[in-house]
Formats: C-alpha cells, sequence, structure tokens
C-alpha cells in the first residue's frame, strides 16, 4: 500500500522506519556438514537468508540498511564477495562445539553465543584472545541439555530440522557438574572443587576473573593488537530447539 505522507516525515523518522522495517534478530549457526579445508570458500550454515527486502525500497532504505549490517562469510576468507548479509547491532553466531568454534573463526562479531562446553574448555583458556572475539561486546553462554545424550555430549545431526529458542538464565541456575571438571579446576579455581555443581554465578566469575588476567598480560602480548580490553556483557542463557516450520520468507537454506 502506498503512503504518499511518507516523504513528508523528518528524515530521522523515516531512517527510522526503515530500520524497524529489517528482519528480526537472527542466529548463525555454522553448518558442521559443509565446512572447508580452504578459507577461500564462504561459510555455511544451517539456515540462511536473503539480504533485506526493504533495502530495494529506495537509496533512504538501502543507506539506513546497510548503516547496521554488511555482507560477509563469503568467498575469500569470509569477504563480502558471494557473502550473506548480517546485522551487526543485532544478529549472532552460535558455537555449540569446540570443534565449530576452531573451524569457523568468523571476524568482526559483536555479538556470540557459545555453549557451556565451548565456555569452560576455551574461553578458560585462550578464547579471549583470539581475533575472532577481538570485536565482541555481547557474549552469551548457553546451556543446551540434548535429552538422547549424555550432558556435555552436544550433536548437530537435528540442527537441519531446529531451530533454537532461548530463556534467561538466573546466577543461581545450574549449569555443569563439578565432579566431571575436577582436573581443569583443581589448578585454577580450587576453591569450587568443593561444590557440587557450577551455578552461572560460578561460570560466570571463571571468565572474568580469565579475562581480567589476560587483560592484565596483554601489554606485551602479540594479542594485545586485537584484544577487548572494554565493557563486555555475559549472560546466560538455557537453549530449546523447535522444529523449523520455514516460514521466513527470506530464507535460503
Amino acid at each position: 500500500m502506498a503512503f504518499p505522507q511518507f516523504k513528508k516525515l523528518p528524515p530521522e523518522i523515516q531512517r527510522k522506519i526503515w530500520l524497524e522495517a529489517l528482519p528480526a534478530p537472527r542466529i548463525y549457526e555454522p553448518n558442521d556438514n559443509a565446512t572447508w579445508i580452504s578459507n577461500d570458500h564462504p561459510t555455511r550454515f544451517y539456515r540462511e537468508f536473503l539480504p533485506p527486502r526493504v533495502r530495494e525500497a529506495c537509496k533512504d532504505a538501502y543507506d539506513a540498511c546497510m548503516s547496521v549490517g554488511r555482507f560477509t562469510f563469503g568467498y575469500f576468507d569470509n569477504s563480502n564477495i558471494r557473502g550473506l548479509w548480517y546485522n551487526e547491532m543485532q544478529d549472532a553466531v552460535y558455537y555449540v562445539t569446540c570443534d565449530q568454534w576452531y573451524g569457523n573463526r568468523l571476524m568482526g562479531l559483536r555479538k556470540i553465543y557459545i555453549s557451556v562446553e565451548v565456555a569452560l574448555f576455551i574461553f578458560l583458556d585462550e578464547g579471549f584472545t583470539t581475533k575472532a572475539f577481538g570485536a565482541c561486546r555481547h557474549l552469551v553462554v548457553a546451556l543446551y541439555l540434548d535429552k538422547r545424550h549424555e550432558i556435555g555430549e552436544n550433536e548437530t545431526d537435528h540442527f537441519t530440522t531446529t531451530v533454537p529458542v532461548f530463556r534467561a538464565m538466573r546466577d543461581d541456575d545450574i549449569m555443569a557438574k563439578v565432579s566431571e571438571l575436577a582436573d581443569d579446576l583443581a589448578e585454577t579455581f580450587p576453591e569450587l572443587l568443593k561444590k557440587q555443581f557450577l551455578t552461572w554465578a560460578d561460570v560466570k566469575g571463571m571468565l572474568l576473573q580469565t579475562r581480567e588476567k589476560l587483560i592484565l598480560e596483554s601489554s606485551d602480548k602479540h594479542w594485545n593488537a586485537w584484544m577487548n580490553k572494554g565493557p563486555l556483557l555475559l549472560e546466560a542463557v538455557e537453549v530449546f530447539r523447535k522444529p523449523d516450520v520455514g516460514m521466513d520468507p527470506e530464507r535460503l537454506s
């Protein structure tokens, strides 16, 4: 439906309308079944989307769209060539397994979801110092329990037919059993060994302490050039998987 009065609105109102017309936040999950050895190939995800259709409305709509997003994940080390449009303000990449993190280190991501396993085994080690984390300002630790497998065994075989749904977690929510991490905790966080479970408050404290220690040690390290030493929002969510009905009109795959 035409809106002849639209052009009479102040430019800042027009811009806000174009931005509000963009798709809702999207979660990009690296596809374990389409991983290339060479970085020249595009990164593939279980769900991929067309660029927002609203950007084709006019130049102002295009400019508004590109002011919050970019084309990335394409050929030649995730360049814009044949890439996907990614909203830097609200979209996120979700790493469920450690292999996904090591095999798909994507640059320039402001918001990243990682599983509890990735948090405990990578980010309590070198995760905060990697180039892939350099742009991140919002880290979400995601607890996913699959009743078909043991706790901590994250299988992605059904990710092609399901989408993640998130529920915010509280500080006292349980995230892991201490007995399964005793060897790792003994050296760095021995005070936690007396507990039966690790809560989100415990995991968050471990992550923050690790990050602070790395920041203090960063001055003479090679990763000092790209490490984010500024504010970082940390939160936790519980993950549920629901059937993917494929109703998004801009869905590619």
